[in-house]
């Protein structure tokens, strides 16, 4: 059965069935496709509900537009909105280096923490409930959170890129592996402003800045709509045929996945970790006369296989300590990234909310890191390795025009 299910993904992965399937712009303009008549016979207001709906899903900044918004934003937005030629040094030599890249990553979390503690810390409200020495203890605290996470998100950065470079130095087969690297620190630095920008779009969450999504038109990348799944990382590997047994057994162990699962498999089977152990060798027999000649003829062995040779563990031991390590780095921004989400605990800022909207956040920040993950099974240990860009989070955004369209329409 689950060979069927396989050849059907890769039937739909192929191209072979019509786009329509998977085209949400077909799918959207289909009551619009019954002719004069239909339209004919549409209300005066189903017509103006049609109308405003074009607007909303059609509407967009031009790049002047686009270009003015960026020089008057601030913090995050600003660091978002920056034009992506200016984040993508592996094609453009002007581009931010990752010092650069780092430093505008802390001003703007700054910029706009400064702005949170300006706007509400220091306002009058605040200040007659809490006094000056709590608020400037709440402001201290605020700032402290905000430099934790740009310690630790550093610190996983580099962490992941250490083990990059050990993997792809010792297992990979590219011959062009500084251009990888180039692409492995574009996809991490991807991932952490789609962290930022999701925690914008959060409802909990009072300081950080962002883009607003227009998700008629596709929305803003963000991990809540991540569509990358186990099964698609070990395609990638063309893993079909794998250990078919072991994989089965592993999908099936994972019903709820789980960090800590993802990660047991990347260091069980991706690095072959228990491949010697689980695979009892051919046991060594020597044959003379007659029954050398019957070997020779019905129990011919194949060449050993290169996967097989790749399956010594003498070289395995550094890259699960590093990727181990880097994990643990990636545990702690995920701590930090939720502390500063919401960095004060008090009436001023609670709801009944709230609570719902912190775990939506943290959730969100787990399919972040499990996305993440997902993506190092498919390539970790000689596997495929996908090449990317930097991210343009302008591109499905929330114009003012789609905005009034979307208020005007029912519901």
């Amino acid at each position: 059965m689950r060979t069927f299910y396989c050849c059907l993904l890769g039937i739909l992965m192929s191209g072979v069935l019509p786009k329509a399937f998977a085209n949400d712009e077909i799918i959207v303009s289909l009551p619009d496709s019954r002719g004069e008549e239909g339209a004919e016979s549409l209300s005066e207001e189903e017509r103006e509900w049609n109308r405003l709906r074009e607007i909303a899903r059609n509407s967009t900044y031009t790049p002047a537009q686009k270009q003015e918004l960026y020089e008057k934003a601030r913090g995050v937005e600003k660091l978002l909105r920056t034009p992506v030629k200016l984040r993508d040094y592996g094609r453009n030599e002007q581009a931010w280096s990752e010092e650069d890249f780092f430093c505008h990553y802390a001003r703007a979390l700054h910029e706009d923490m400064e702005h949170f503690i300006a706007e509400h810390l220091h306002s009058d409200v605040y200040l007659q409930d809490y006094g000056k020495q709590q608020a400037e203890k709440d402001a201290a605290e605020c700032k402290r959170r905000v430099d934790e996470l740009v310690k630790c998100a550093r610190a996983a950065y580099q962490a992941s890129l250490e083990w990059f470079v050990r993997d792809v130095g010792h297992n990979h087969h590219y011959n062009d592996k500084s251009e990888l690297s180039l692409h492995f620190r574009t996809h991490l630095q991807n991932r952490l402003l789609m962290d930022i920008c999701t925690m914008g779009q959060n409802e909990g969450n009072w300081w950080v800045s962002g883009i607003r999504a227009n998700y008629t038109q596709g929305g803003l990348p963000n991990n809540s709509a991540a569509t990358t799944e186990f099964e698609d990382a070990l395609n990638l590997r063309n893993w079909e045929c794998f250990s078919k047994r072991t994989v089965d057994a592993w999908l099936h162990h994972i019903e709820e996945e789980t960090l800590d699962q993802y990660r047991q498999f990347i260091v069980r089977f991706i690095y072959n970790k228990e491949a010697e152990q689980a695979s009892p060798r051919p046991e060594k027999r020597d044959y003379h006369g007659m029954g050398q000649m019957l070997k020779n003829l019905f129990f011919r062995s194949e060449p050993t296989s290169a996967n097989y040779l790749r399956e010594e563990p003498e070289n395995r031991d550094v890259e699960i300590a590093l990727f181990n390590k880097a994990e643990k780095a990636w545990d702690a921004y995920l701590e930090a990234i939720n502390n500063v989400n919401r960095p004060i605990e008090n009436w001023y800022f609670s709801g009944s909310g709230v609570p719902g909207w912190r775990a939506e956040f943290n959730e969100s920040m787990i399919r972040s890191l499990e996305s993440y993950l997902l993506n190092v099974i498919s390539f970790a240990n000689d596997g495929n390795f996908s090449y990317t860009c930097p991210v343009d989070f302008t591109l499905y955004e929330m114009t003012e025009e789609a905005a009034e369209a979307l208020n005007k329409l029912p519901g």
